[in-house]
């Protein structure tokens, strides 16, 4: 029940208790929210490919969380870079940290509304799908946004008086590395899309990958 609580404080990007923020403890929290993340992930997959036929929606089972987990962890490296060029404040591990809190709470929002996703494509040829991707969307951006929080408000909070020297230097080393882990994380998510399609049973511009986005095709 403990690691459950301390884990939840990971959705929404909140500081972890101080009793919680050893080196250890926060991999294994790393490892228990992607495990988790994987679980929410397949919920909506296998919810989402429900409008096909059921080969489909079995096959999310394993598309959704390799699809979200691969692009979350295919940013880490390009980030920890720029973290390390830029010599941001804090502790490196908060960027890791910060993507695992990203993708939990994606996750979460993916399967809290699922059941509204099936609910739609059972009703609505037309609104199920939109409401699908609307959803996934949704969850991407605010996944981004949570590990842009808890890097910035991680082991080492940014001080808020602007009158303190070093302030702005400071918010910049630290969103530099959020930029460039979001850019990377988008980008290879647009195409594990295209590489894992059909996800969804109906055609969308992402199952072209970048090429059918930018209309190259």
């Amino acid at each position: 029940m403990d690691t459950l609580k301390t884990l939840m404080h990971l959705v929404g990007g909140y500081r972890l208790p101080d009793s919680e923020n050893g080196s250890a403890r926060r991999l294994q929290l790393v490892a228990l929210a992607a495990l988790a993340s994987a679980i929410l992930c397949a919920i909506y997959g296998f919810v989402a490919g429900s409008g096909g036929d059921m080969g489909m929606a079995m096959a999310n089972l394993y598309k959704m969380p390799m699809v979200v987990l691969l692009s979350s962890v295919s940013a880490i490296p390009a980030g920890l870079l720029a973290w390390k060029l830029f010599k941001s404040s804090g502790r490196w591990t908060d960027l890791i940290v910060g993507t695992a809190a990203g993708t939990l709470t994606g996750s979460l929002i993916l399967a809290v509304l699922s059941p509204l996703v099936g609910l739609y494509y059972a009703t609505s040829t037309w609104l199920g799908p939109a409401l699908a991707l609307g959803i996934a969307g949704t969850a991407t951006l605010t996944g981004i946004a949570i590990l842009g929080r808890f890097v910035i408000h991680g082991s080492e909070p940014l001080p808020k008086d602007p009158a303190v020297s070093g302030t702005i230097g400071a918010w910049v080393r630290r969103l530099v590395p959020l930029g460039v882990m979001a850019t990377i994380q988008i980008a290879t998510l647009t195409q594990l899309i295209s590489l894992a399609s059909p996800i969804l049973y109906e055609e969308t511009m992402f199952d072209g990958g970048v090429d059918a986005i930018l209309g190259a095709e």
